[in-house]
């Protein structure tokens, strides 16, 4: 029976999973993970390193005015609150967004 076939139709019981997936908040676009308050706060943020997906960010908990670039994906280093995308950052010393 195709994905089509099933409209109008409704589980005869409940169904739940045995884990959470992903096991891990993870980033849902290329960014950089940041606590939101130094965002929100309009803080200029020191960039500590890069975290891919498949890795694990191992450089400890974001401290104030820290971020961590980050990508789709990738595991939301701790103390991370919030994902700001690549597109909306301007980076100093890189040159134009992202």
């Amino acid at each position: 029976m195709g994905l089509i076939a099933s409209r109008d139709r409704v589980l005869a019981e409940e169904v739940r999973a045995d884990r959470d997936q992903p096991p891990f908040d993870r980033a849902t676009r290329d960014g950089f993970a940041v606590r939101a308050f130094d965002v929100s706060a309009g803080n200029v943020l020191r960039v500590m390193g890069q975290v891919r997906a498949g890795e694990v960010w191992q450089g400890g908990a974001l401290a104030m005015g820290e971020c961590v670039e980050i990508m789709t994906g990738a595991p939301i280093p701790a103390g991370a609150d919030a994902v700001v995308m690549v597109e909306h950052v301007l980076r100093e010393g890189r040159g134009g967004a992202g």
